[in-house]
C-alpha cells in the first residue's frame, strides 16, 4: 500500500490554533535555520510551523522546540530543533521535546503524530563524550545531525 503524503496544514485538528502559523516549504524559518538543512533536502519540504513562536504565548517561560517540518514523499512530519551543543544543553533540549509531545496532544491526531525529532547543532560542537551525550539523546527519541541536516529518514 502506497504512503499518503501528509502535509501539517492538514494534519492538524480542525481549530488548532497552529493553522495559522503554518507556511510553505521552509517558509517558517528563519534564514539562516534554512541553510542547516542540506540544499538537497530542502525541495522535500511541504510545509513548515514554527512551533517555538507559536507556543510563545501560551507558554513564555518554557523551553519551546523550534519548528515542525512535513516531507510529503516519505508521509511524515519532523521536528528540527537548532541549538548550541554543549552538554549542559542536553537536558534543555530533552525538556523541548517533552513539552512539543505534550503540546501537540491537543493539535495533531494520534495517526499524525511527529515521526523523528532532529537536533542541529547552531554553533560548534562541544559535547565532552559523544557516546553520552547520543545515548542520553537516542533514550529520549532525538537525532542529534550535528552541524547539517544531510537526509530526511
Amino acid at each position: 500500500m502506497a504512503t499518503r503524503p501528509v502535509l501539517i496544514g492538514q494534519a492538524l485538528a480542525v481549530g488548532s490554533a497552529l493553522r495559522p502559523h503554518v507556511r510553505n516549504g521552509l517558509g517558517a524559518l528563519s534564514g539562516g535555520d534554512r541553510g542547516l538543512i542540506a540544499a538537497t533536502e530542502r525541495p522535500r519540504v511541504g510545509d513548515s510551523l514554527n512551533l517555538d513562536l507559536a507556543m510563545q504565548p501560551e507558554f513564555p517561560e518554557a523551553h519551546r522546540w523550534d519548528y515542525l517540518l512535513s516531507i510529503p514523499n516519505i508521509a511524515q512530519i519532523v521536528g528540527v530543533e537548532p541549538h548550541t551543543a554543549r552538554d549542559d544543553e542536553i537536558n534543555v533540549v530533552i525538556s523541548k521535546r517533552r513539552n512539543a509531545v505534550d503540546y501537540l496532544r491537543d493539535h495533531l491526531p494520534a495517526h499524525h503524530r511527529v515521526s523523528q525529532w532532529y537536533w542541529l547543532s547552531s554553533g560548534p560542537v562541544r559535547f565532552s563524550k559523544m557516546e553520552r551525550a547520543r545515548r542520553l539523546l537516542d533514550q529520549n527519541g532525538i537525532r542529534f545531525e550535528g552541524r547539517m541536516l544531510r537526509s530526511f529518514g
